[in-house]
């Protein structure tokens, strides 16, 4: 208990691994009883079986914002011959650390209704947002933002605001009629959590919880760049590893953004991969060429990669196939070697995955095409409605990351990167 009060993060491995305390035997095999984890699988001669529990992983995650509780997460890793599947359980319970967030005291508002520059009379309807279709989500809304609020105000009134930009300060939606704007910007404060108060020509609006979104929110800086590259289609694995050793109510965070639209899908990468990548980040420019290049084995690295190479093999949420087990001596002879491949197609987006198109790019009779206008023939096949615009030049992305000793391979894991939108073609 007082790791957790410590730590945000607290994981436990069977088998044990760096980087994460061993779970005690007798745990396993309560933990083998509640969840009687077994699956069906396909075997390598085409038939099934049932397996059971081989390795387990427990987190929990601190989340000292509204509820103040822990997440905790079970992924249990399975095999049977040289294919490898994973189960994955979540769940909250109440946190050991006492409640900081005690109900807040009546706010006053008299400084804002007693500011005359405020008195001004707006109508506001302000729903959800329709984003552009930069990153191709199969979303076009997100949440509405406090700065989209703030922004709508100004235009009818200009007004000075110091307030904060974190993306926790969103709304369902805002409908003001014939209001004051003070008591706009108060409708908008209390419907995000925001403190507000007005002072000196200036409104100030603030998070009920500012330490805790602080530490709840990306850098922005670097939301910019990586949504910058994904926009110009150079987003690699490399800005992925970044992404990956960012915390986990950060990740949380970004994850949201990205459920909104407000930047690209990277759900793949950080829940089947994550432990892979927070590996890549560590390593050296050179060492990530080699990796691609012929490969690099577990003894050239240094002690501090050492442990994320172990933590990385071991995870049971990011392995798909295996031949050969994954024990220490077998993990010091390996090798790891990452391989990146492309798949050009034709997408037509539309609201909803259900409504998303694809196509091969490329000379296959039955799921491709070679030109924008067979590919627009054959979606038009499927929905009549389809434009020459509608239909858009893209690359998908997988990459694989491969632990093998020459004996077999201890580990493969699969994810891919935001699609890619090709343009010029």
């Amino acid at each position: 208990r007082q790791q957790l009060l410590r730590q945000e993060v607290v994981s436990y491995s069977y088998p044990s691994v760096e980087g994460a305390n061993r779970i005690p035997e007798s745990v396993i095999e309560r933990v083998r009883k509640a969840i009687r984890v077994t699956s069906s699988v396909i075997t390598p001669s085409g038939g099934s079986g049932s397996s059971s529990s081989s390795t387990v992983r427990i987190k929990f995650t601190q989340n000292r914002g509204s509820g103040n509780y822990f997440r905790w997460e079970i992924s249990s890793g399975q095999r049977y011959g040289q294919y490898v599947s994973s189960t994955r359980y979540n769940g909250q319970i109440p946190s050991i650390i006492p409640a900081e967030n005690e109900k807040i005291a009546a706010e006053d508002y008299s400084s804002l209704h007693n500011d005359p520059s405020l008195a001004r009379k707006v109508s506001l309807h302000l729903p959800v947002v329709t984003v552009p279709d930069k990153f191709l989500s199969d979303i076009n809304q997100r949440a509405l933002l406090v700065s989209d609020v703030l922004a709508e105000i100004d235009k009818i009134v200009p007004i000075n605001v110091v307030a904060d930009a974190f993306w926790s300060g969103r709304l369902a939606a805002l409908d003001v009629r014939d209001a004051a704007v003070s008591d706009a910007l108060i409708k908008t404060a209390r419907q995000s959590a925001r403190k507000i108060t007005a002072a000196h020509g200036f409104v100030n609006m603030v998070s009920e919880k500012i330490a805790e979104d602080r530490d709840q929110e990306p850098p922005s800086t670097s939301i910019a760049r990586w949504r910058e590259l994904a926009e110009a289609g150079t987003f690699t694995v490399d800005e992925l590893s970044e992404i990956a050793t960012l915390s986990e109510s950060q990740s949380q965070t970004l994850l949201e953004m990205a459920s909104w639209g407000a930047f690209p899908m990277v759900y793949q990468g950080l829940y089947q991969a994550r432990s892979h990548l927070q590996f890549w980040s560590i390593l050296k420019a050179s060492q990530r060429r080699d990796a691609q290049a012929g490969g690099i084995t577990y003894s050239s690295l240094s002690e501090d990669q050492k442990k994320l190479y172990q933590a990385a093999i071991s995870d049971p949420s990011g392995t798909t196939y295996a031949t050969t087990g994954n024990d220490l001596g077998n993990i010091q002879r390996s090798s790891l070697k990452v391989t990146i491949q492309e798949y050009p197609g034709w997408y037509v987006y539309r609201n909803g995955v259900a409504s998303t198109y694809r196509l091969q790019r490329g000379p296959d009779s039955d799921n491709g095409a070679v030109t924008r206008e067979e590919a627009l023939k054959r979606f038009r096949q499927l929905e009549q409605s389809i434009g020459p615009k509608d239909v858009l030049a893209m690359v998908r992305t997988v990459v694989v990351f491969t632990y093998s000793t020459k004996d077999g391979t201890l580990s493969r894991s699969a994810f891919e990167l935001p699609l890619r939108r090709e343009t010029g073609e």
